[in-house]
């Protein structure tokens, strides 16, 4: 990836970021704005971690290895999108966040994980993502993300 490329991903990332910690009335975004800014999050994300998109195909059909690099992709797009905070979910602020700025379909999806996901705490990063991502499948069985690879 050249520097102008990741430049560009870099300011996406730090949008979407500002976008989700904004807990003012705002629209919700559209699944394709959603899944435009999720895969350039996760081209980030697999340049980060080394993980082979072999295994996040894998794992967003339900079938998650227990691989580090894997795990440290999960761990790189919640960190991203601030799903985690000091070792645990941030419950409130994902369903302020959720209910602002997602389509019904999407909320309707994750909400139940957060409810019943929101437990799971871990100081490595890597192992809570994993951990959340295994909860939400045994909760609705649907891919996390939104998008695929």
């Amino acid at each position: 990836m050249n520097v102008k490329m990741s430049a560009l991903l870099k300011v996406g990332l730090v949008f979407l970021v500002y976008l989700c910690s904004y807990s003012g009335a705002i629209p919700a975004l559209t699944e394709a704005q959603i899944e435009q800014v999720g895969k350039a999050m996760a081209n980030m994300c697999i340049s980060s971690s080394g993980v082979q998109r072999s295994l996040i195909t894998k794992a967003m059909k339900g079938e998650i290895e227990d691989d580090r690099k894997l795990k440290c992709f999960f761990g790189c797009i919640m960190e991203a999108v601030q799903v985690t905070k000091n070792g645990r979910m941030q419950p409130e602020v994902l369903k302020r966040r959720a209910n602002a700025m997602l389509p019904k379909t999407m909320r309707e999806m994750i909400l139940p994980t957060i409810d019943s996901c929101s437990h799971i705490e871990n100081e490595d990063k890597c192992e809570l993502a994993y951990s959340i991502v295994k909860c939400h499948f045994s909760v609705n069985g649907k891919n996390p993300f939104f998008f695929n690879f």
